[in-house]
């Protein structure tokens, strides 16, 4: 518990320039997780040994496929969104300490780290499987 107070108030204490140079950072990791499972995709549908087992075949096709077009897609525009939230300096100094805005910005940075985790865990799972 002792951590996550930690990291609540560190978020808080983050100034807002920081906050969006990161939160363009996930926009380039998404976009790199992307062409990632795009690759895994090229790399299954190339691989004629992989098409031996026709069913676990088409199984992991659709899997990419699913978190391609589902999972990360939501995941970039929940992170297009959160900029638009981006406070504007001049026209609102009070938004310059909402509490909403970081802790989206924490629940978003938790997002990326989790997808990014999760992409490598399966990108072990498609090369042992194209082995």
């Amino acid at each position: 518990m002792a951590i996550s107070n930690l990291k609540e108030n560190l978020i808080l204490d983050t100034n807002l320039d920081t906050l969006h140079y990161e939160s363009q950072q996930w926009l380039a990791t998404v976009t790199f997780l992307d062409n990632e499972i795009m690759s895994f995709k090229d790399l299954l549908k190339n691989k004629s040994s992989v098409k031996k087992n026709k069913h676990d075949y088409l199984n992991t096709l659709k899997t990419l496929e699913k978190i391609h077009l589902d999972f990360l897609k939501g995941l970039k525009d929940d992170v297009i969104q959160y900029e638009r939230l981006f406070p504007n300096k001049e026209k609102n100094e009070k938004q310059l300490a909402n509490v909403e805005y970081r802790k989206k910005h924490q629940q978003l940075k938790k997002r990326i780290e989790t997808w990014t985790h999760n992409c490598n865990i399966l990108k072990k799972i498609v090369f042992d499987y194209a082995e």
